[in-house]
């Protein structure tokens, strides 16, 4: 009864504790027995018995029932938490439970699974639950080590439930219906996710009996990604999916548009930037499962951030190790973890910012500058989840089911303004500037107006984001104590909708259309596949450096992912403030 598809999540639950407390009850008669043959073996030594032989034997037998300690104290743990767990009531009050609600567990199939959250009366999800959330983990995972999934999915459901949230909203269950790899070698076989796939569809199907007005959110990490997506391909039902850290889609699978019930569902993807256990493979769009998420079309990459979320002294996810970060994008309190939060929630993701190696348009010898994408983001991190309820008879885009629009999320305005280059300038040494900073501000907010009003009437999937800040210039000089040099620089992300008159490359077209005009000079773009640059300058011809320069960005995904266009303008630098006129 406890693993019996159809049964409400409660009795299962139930009849697991009667399962579990059998099972240890089973292993610990099984050392009782281990212990009188050790006996057995142990009263030879007075008899006529190789003393190597019998020592050998002790050997392997003491190590077959130690072996056992480990499964009874796992089981155990289910059964009598050592620390209570917190839960929430249909009102949000917060309470305790000191037992895990195992609402799967079949050692002969390999099987368990958890579940936090609340139950109706009848024992299924209650129905006031707005998102039901499934955690599936990777290599390693085995029924009597199971406790380090299910305190990640108890973490991820005290996250989901904060305040700012509504606490009692959010459900959670952590899932490994069969056998997972056991060895980084053994992972590389896809023969395990073939067979876990389908086992996690028929189980999330029969689990799935909330209301419509519901999400469910699935989300795989390492192996269990590769599973996740197998189950999509066997038709795994989700409002909306994330891979993180994943081994791949596997072989065959080129985009997630091709899975049966989740082809037209938001995707999501995070990865830590050279994740030394599947990363390193996935700096090429194909791995050795298959596609790697962050190259495949649909899928949209979220950012991993700092340690601590909004605090970059704290260093990057990237920064905890080449091999941790593959686990320490779920480290509670971290910009990754809380990205995980939104995409549970339905509330808000920060996307990732790309490192760049851009051209140094400033100063009189130019160069190039590496940016680091985490503490320089070249766009205002945005969010694009959809909160609609799959439909079990329709698509969440048909006609009747739009897709909702989230807020964005900001930086705080120290790293969501920060440029994109370090600049090394040589003008600092000469006369003082005659321009403050101030009407820099101005006049780069005026061309900023000039160029967003070209695209004033295209849909947008939310609203834009616009970052502004003064940001001072580096290696300027002896008098830089003094009268430190600086320039403006303005930053606004548009996302545009998926079904817009235009496309962001007609819409970038649009806007340099405008800088032409009024004699602007074109650099040779860079134009890509999937998106591209434009880039312009205003220069007076009596100087050497250039003044004004203007960035124009657009990035093409395949819907219902919204489409991006960016304008960073740049201001002359300037050793002058309103203060000192």
């Amino acid at each position: 009864m406890g693993n019996l598809n159809g049964v409400p999540l409660k009795y299962r639950a139930d009849a697991n504790k009667i399962n579990l407390t059998g099972e240890v009850a089973s292993l610990r008669a099984q050392q009782a027995r281990i212990n009188q043959q050790m006996d057995a073996v142990r009263a030879q030594r007075f008899g006529r018995g190789n003393y190597a032989q019998i020592t050998a034997e002790l050997n392997r037998l003491k190590n077959e029932r130690d072996r056992l300690d480990g499964p009874i104290r796992e089981h155990a743990h289910c059964l009598h938490l050592d620390t209570p767990q917190n839960e929430y009531d249909a009102n949000g009050r917060r309470t305790t439970r000191t037992n895990v609600e195992v609402v799967a567990f079949d050692p002969s199939a390999h099987a368990i699974a958890t579940y936090h959250g609340r139950y109706d009366e009848n024992g299924d999800i209650a129905a006031d639950v707005e998102n039901l959330g499934v955690y599936v983990p990777g290599t390693f995972t085995r029924i009597d080590h199971f406790n380090g999934a299910d305190t990640r999915a108890y973490d991820l459901y005290v996250g989901s439930n904060a305040e700012k949230f509504g606490p009692g909203r959010t459900g959670m269950i952590a899932w490994a219906g069969g056998q997972f790899p056991n060895s980084i070698p053994d992972a590389i076989n896809g023969k395990y996710a073939l067979d876990l796939g389908p086992k996690l569809r028929d189980f999330v199907a029969a689990v799935d009996t909330r209301p419509d007005s519901s999400v469910l959110a699935v989300n795989g990490h390492s192996y269990g990604g590769l599973v996740v997506a197998r189950g999509e391909a066997a038709g795994l039902g989700a409002d909306r999916v994330m891979y993180t850290s994943s081994a791949g889609l596997g072989e065959g699978v080129q985009s997630v548009t091709e899975f049966p019930n989740t082809g037209d569902v938001p995707h999501y993807t995070m990865i830590g930037r050279g994740d030394g256990v599947v990363g390193l493979v996935q700096q090429d769009p194909v791995g050795i499962h298959g596609d790697a998420p962050p190259y495949v079309g649909s899928v949209i990459r979220a950012e991993t951030g700092f340690q601590t979320d909004g605090d970059p002294s704290s260093g990057t996810i990237e920064e905890t190790g080449l091999f941790k970060q593959h686990s320490s994008v779920y480290d509670v309190g971290s910009t990754a973890f809380n990205g995980h939060v939104g995409f549970f929630t339905g509330t808000q993701i920060e996307l990732f910012s790309p490192d760049r190696i851009i051209d140094n348009p400033w100063g009189r010898y130019g160069g190039v500058t590496r940016v680091d994408g985490i503490k320089h983001p070249i766009t205002s991190p945005t969010c694009s989840t959809c909160l609609q309820r799959r439909n079990r008879e329709n698509s969440p885009t048909a006609p009747g089911n739009p897709m909702t629009r989230l807020k964005a999320v900001r930086r705080p305005a120290l790293l969501a303004s920060c440029v994109a280059v370090i600049l090394t300038m040589t003008t600092a040494c000469g006369t003082r500037s005659d321009v403050t900073i101030e009407e820099y501000e101005i006049q780069s907010e005026q061309i900023a107006d000039r160029l967003m009003a070209t695209i004033e009437g295209v849909d947008r999937y939310q609203d834009d984001i616009i970052a502004s800040q003064s940001q001072f210039v580096e290696d300027v000089g002896h008098d830089r104590q003094d009268h430190p040099w600086q320039y403006w620089h303005w930053n606004g992300s548009v996302e545009i909708a998926p079904d817009a008159t235009i496309t962001p490359e007609q819409a970038a077209d649009r806007i340099a259309a405008v800088l032409e005009d009024e004699g602007w000079t074109a650099r040779e773009p860079d134009l890509r596949e999937l998106g591209g640059e434009y880039a312009y300058d205003l220069s007076d011809d009596q100087k050497e450096e250039r003044d004004w320069y203007v960035e124009i960005g657009f990035t093409l995904r395949e819907p219902p992912a919204p489409q991006n266009v960016s304008i960073t303008v740049v201001s002359p630098s300037t050793d002058r403030t309103a203060a000192d006129s």
